[in-house]
């Protein structure tokens, strides 16, 4: 989804991804035996699986071009939002499920992600000037050699710490550049 989500852009393949989640939701209650739950259920992995690894690489992204490479914040933001579908997910459907059933229920979490989806809308403006762009594509496209391998690629430096430039020799050993 890596390649596909940088040629469409990740905020489109999350926005389909919740569309097409919220249609395989709505078939679930159409199964009457197990064997037609298969195509609901592997429809709804597919996109729930796009949605989550689009919108962690924007969720990073946004944190890479507004806070300065600070992942940890995003990281937990994520995992606690995670977390809070767990453990508030199993209490609050028992809750719906008894007020208007489980075909409804269901019915209504598909309607639900398919309301949200055009929220996605407001994730196409974020800017992709500058380095982040071009190294975002060289990951995607570039093939990887040891010759071409960046060590360190931060946009400041910092003065207590030493950076040393390191090459490959031919041989396979990676060491400091000689002086010249």
């Amino acid at each position: 989804m890596g390649y596909l989500g940088f040629k469409l852009g990740r905020w489109s393949c999350c926005m389909i991804s919740m569309v097409g989640m919220g249609i395989f939701i709505c078939l679930v209650p159409f199964s009457r035996i197990i064997s037609h739950l298969l195509g609901p259920m592997f429809g709804l992995g597919l996109f729930f699986g796009t949605v989550d690894s689009t919108m962690t690489g924007e969720l990073n992204f946004l944190v890479d071009i507004r806070h300065g490479s600070a992942y940890g914040g995003a990281a937990a933001i994520s995992t606690f939002a995670f977390s809070l579908g767990f453990a508030m997910g199993p209490s609050f459907s028992s809750f719906l499920t008894n007020l208007v059933g489980f075909s409804w229920m269901v019915r209504g979490l598909g309607m639900f992600s398919i309301a949200f989806a055009p929220l996605c809308l407001y994730l196409r403006g974020t800017s992709r000037e500058g380095s982040s762009a071009m190294d975002e594509r060289a990951i995607l496209v570039e093939p990887h050699t040891p010759d071409t391998t960046v060590v360190n690629q931060t946009k400041e430096t910092d003065s207590r710490i030493p950076m040393y430039s390191l090459y490959n020799n031919g041989n396979g050993v990676i060491q400091n550049e000689p002086e010249r």
